[in-house]
């Protein structure tokens, strides 16, 4: 009987197929195109997918190929298989008319399977670029890139250690992949509407960074101008500028700085030694080691307190003024290529420096 039509014609037809693997062509439509330069985030094509902030968070696939000539789709779906990349622990669901990746034929040509990941990795680097693969008879016959994200305010990674479900998900995963040089010790203050603190005086070293560390730093730097009648004419530029990964190494940067002021000048400061209280000995100010001046006898030289109103700045202007100039100076390396948030520097809705700008 003609192919297709009377008994054993389908039969006939899949063996023919077979027989002429070379004049089958099978193309993805989802993921399809390039996840990093070329990023789409659902519908026909989408290529990146980010877990849901739910507790466990989830993400979910659908698979498909387009397969020519579009009559062989349903009678070769039998033959085929998706495979996917594993994201570490996350568990790996075919729905249940897709079992180990087998497609459902139609006759438009299409072959389609959903799979579902649940629950968030261990790891910040078992997020990223993964390849989805269409195999026919065993063999590999249309491949694409993908990537994965996790969401960066929800809470909903991994329970490693004591409170750890507090901590934001941006804050776990890029401390735990060396992402932008978040100190092994710090801490998150969950509730906290700060960028970062520390609290020296009561013997605490830590640094605790708060919500605002991962969204924009400073819209710019500030000019800060003396106000101190022994320095007018001197004007200082000081202040981050970054975002995402970047606002968060500035931050620990400019917390190091009070730190090290801390540890350096503790023993050196006192009435005589820093007469005015701002923990600088009068020694660094008049040295201008920072490239600049500042009055020992004026805690707060530049009028930082009246720039930056409501931060209690009036004490420790001329220690803070240091801190962020430190911040310019970006000593603290970040890696773009790392952040798998969304948004992040490698989403669609790209946040932070870019990767290779």
């Amino acid at each position: 009987p003609p192919p297709g039509r009377g008994p054993g014609g389908d039969d006939i037809l899949a063996e023919r197929l077979t027989a002429t693997l070379h004049a089958l062509k099978f193309t993805f439509v989802t993921p399809a195109g390039d996840p990093a330069a070329d990023p789409s985030v659902a519908g026909p094509g989408q290529n990146q997918y980010t877990y849901s902030s739910a507790r466990p968070g989830t993400f979910t696939m659908n698979l498909v190929a387009r397969v020519e000539p579009a009559k062989a789709a349903e009678l070769i779906a039998e033959k085929c298989a998706f495979e996917v990349s594993s994201v570490g622990i996350s568990e790996m669901a075919w729905a249940p008319e897709n079992p180990g990746g087998k497609p459902v034929g139609t006759p438009d040509g299409m072959l389609s399977a959903t799979v579902t990941f649940t629950r968030l990795p261990n790891h910040n680097s078992n997020f990223g670029w993964k390849t989805a693969r269409l195999r026919y008879d065993g063999v590999s016959v249309a491949t694409n890139a993908y990537g994965v994200f996790f969401p960066k305010t929800a809470h909903n990674h991994p329970l490693l250690y004591g409170s750890v479900r507090t901590d934001p998900n941006w804050f776990y995963y890029w401390k735990q992949g060396g992402v932008c040089g978040i100190p092994g010790d710090s801490i998150y203050a969950p509730n906290a509407d700060f960028f970062g603190k520390t609290f020296l005086s009561t013997g605490d070293e830590r640094i605790h960074l708060g919500r605002r560390a991962a969204l924009s730093d400073r819209d710019s730097p500030y000019t800060f101008t003396a106000t101190n009648a022994a320095y007018l004419g001197q004007s200082v530029v000081a202040g981050g500028s970054g975002q995402g990964i970047q606002c968060v190494a500035e931050t620990v940067q400019h917390e190091n700085e009070h730190i090290y002021v801390f540890r350096q000048y503790r023993l050196l400061v006192g009435p005589i030694a820093d007469p005015d209280g701002d923990g600088i000995p009068t020694l660094v100010e008049t040295l201008a080691i920072d490239g600049f001046w500042t009055s020992p006898i004026d805690p707060d030289t530049f009028n930082v307190n009246i720039a930056i109103p409501n931060e209690g700045y009036y004490q420790t202007g001329d220690q803070e003024l240091r801190c962020r100039r430190r911040e310019m100076l970006k000593e603290i390396t970040v890696y773009p290529e790392r952040d798998w948030a969304n948004p992040g520097c490698q989403h669609l809705y790209q946040y932070g420096p870019r990767v290779n700008p």
